[in-house]
Order: structure tokens, then C-alpha cells, then sequence
């Protein structure tokens, strides 16, 4: 792994959170116009019975941009009893646990980091809103989130591994620098999760909020170890500050429980 692999890894995780910034206000109903999985199959998605390689993930992403540019409302979508089982399968985390495969050549692990991000990245592009004041794909848009997520904790457990097996090499300062990037990643994916309920908290409805927050509960704690000091720092003080916002009563409840159990 290069120093210019991970500035291009940087990259695209900068332009999501930069994105993030351009959705506002609540959501409204909206129509699921995805067709059936039948459909789905005969437009050439692979089965769903398995996980996907590189390249079929691609295929399929590339079908999809295809059908957002005729009708958004088209793609699969969160719990839909037409689409849901596709969309389950497009954030299905198991897509992302090759990364730390250990069966596997972990040159050949290292080099499929980029091609894995640029997946998640297309996946939540799909789904985030960059104009106007609507944002029509909360649900699907945080699992999209939460599949990044899991890409970007795979990653720094990936960079320990390899910091491990090549032992005092480890010291050197490009190589330093690669393993603190990936692990800045993480953190920075970890923080923009909390600003969900913070920052942007006015583009998703309450009911989605709630959901998220009681999720936080289980999912940051898995994230947490993977963390160094200033970064498990930031995250409290991220946590503390919510506390300070006019939160629902589940949000609320949820965070207090999750500040009590990450200050243990």
C-alpha cells in the first residue's frame, strides 16, 4: 500500500462528508417505484443467495446509476416488499470481511482497499441528495453509512495486521503515515455517523433518528476499540455535546447509555 493509495483513499471518504452537507429538512413520504427481484434478475444482478465479487458489485452499481438516472424512486430500497432483499444484499457487511480474510494474501487484501471504498462510495452516492430541500432516502442513506462504516473499521484492523507482519519495517515513516491515515479515516466515519443526530439532525425525521440512536448503542462500542486515544476522546466530547440538543426522549435515553458505556 502507497502513500498515494491512501490519499486517494482520502479522497473519496472527503467527498462524502462533504456531501453530507448539502442535505436538509425532513423527509416527506415518498413512492417505492423499485420493480421486483424477477426484474431485477432479467436486468443482470446476480444472485443474492451469495456475496458478490469485485467485479459483480460493480456490474450491479453500474445498473443502478443507469436506473437513478431515469427514476431515483427506482432503486432498491430499504425493507421494500419489492426491492428490499436486493438493497439488504448491497449493504450486507460480509461484502466487506475479505479485508480481513486472513486465509488470504494480504497483498491481495491491501489491494482490494481502494476498489472496496470506491464500491461503498458509489453505493451511498446513489441514495444522498446534493440539492434541494428534501431528503428522500434517510433509511437507505445511514445504511449505506453503516456499510462504510464497517468498510473503514475492516480497514485499520487490515493496517494492524500488516504492521504485525512486517515488524520493525513498521517504523518507517511512510509506512507510519499509511497506518495513521487509514486509521483517521475510521475515526472521521465514527464522528460523521454522531452528526446524523447532530449537525444534520433536521434532514431525517424523528422516527429515524430514534432508530440510529438505539443502534448506537450496540454499533459504537464494536467501533470503539478499533480507535486510538485522541480520536475515543473526540467521540465523547462529540457525545456530550448532543446532549446539549433538544433530542427525542428514545434519542436522548440512548445517548446517555452509550456515553455510560464508552467512559467504563
Amino acid at each position: 500500500m502507497t502513500n498515494q493509495l491512501v490519499l486517494r483513499l482520502l479522497g473519496s471518504l472527503l467527498g462524502l462528508l462533504i456531501g453530507m452537507a448539502g442535505l436538509a429538512q425532513p423527509v416527506p413520504p415518498h413512492p417505492d417505484n423499485s420493480p421486483p427481484m424477477e426484474n431485477f434478475y432479467k436486468m443482470g444482478v446476480p444472485s443474492v443467495d451469495s456475496l458478490w465479487t469485485l467485479e459483480e458489485f460493480e456490474k450491479v452499481l453500474k445498473l443502478l446509476r443507469k436506473i437513478s438516472g431515469i427514476d431515483k424512486y427506482s432503486l432498491p430500497r430499504q425493507a421494500s416488499p419489492y426491492s428490499g432483499q436486493l438493497f439488504a444484499h448491497l449493504t450486507n457487511k460480509e461484502h466487506m470481511d475479505e479485508l480481513i480474510d486472513t486465509t488470504l494474501d494480504i497483498r491481495l487484501r491491501i489491494g482490494r482497499l481502494q476498489p472496496s471504498l470506491d464500491l461503498v462510495s458509489s453505493l451511498l452516492n446513489l441514495y444522498v441528495e446534493y440539492s434541494g430541500e428534501e431528503e428522500r432516502f434517510g433509511a437507505e442513506f445511514i445504511e449505506c453509512y453503516y456499510l462504510i462504516i464497517h468498510f473503514t473499521n475492516n480497514a485499520v484492523l487490515l493496517m494492524r495486521e500488516f504492521e504485525a507482519k512486517i515488524g520493525p519495517e513498521a517504523k518507517n515513516k511512510g509506512v507510519q503515515e499509511t497506518i495513521n491515515a487509514v486509521q483517521d479515516m475510521h475515526a472521521d466515519t465514527v464522528l460523521g455517523l454522531l452528526d446524523i443526530l447532530g449537525e444534520y439532525r433536521d434532514r431525517f425525521d424523528e422516527g429515524l433518528r430514534n432508530q440510529l440512536a438505539q443502534r448506537l448503542t450496540v454499533l459504537l462500542p464494536q467501533y470503539w476499540v478499533q480507535l486510538v486515544g485522541k480520536d475515543q476522546r473526540a467521540l465523547l466530547q462529540n457525545i456530550e455535546a448532543l446532549q446539549e440538543l433538544p433530542l427525542s426522549t428514545t434519542e436522548a435515553t440512548s445517548i446517555r447509555t452509550l456515553k455510560v458505556e464508552l467512559s467504563k
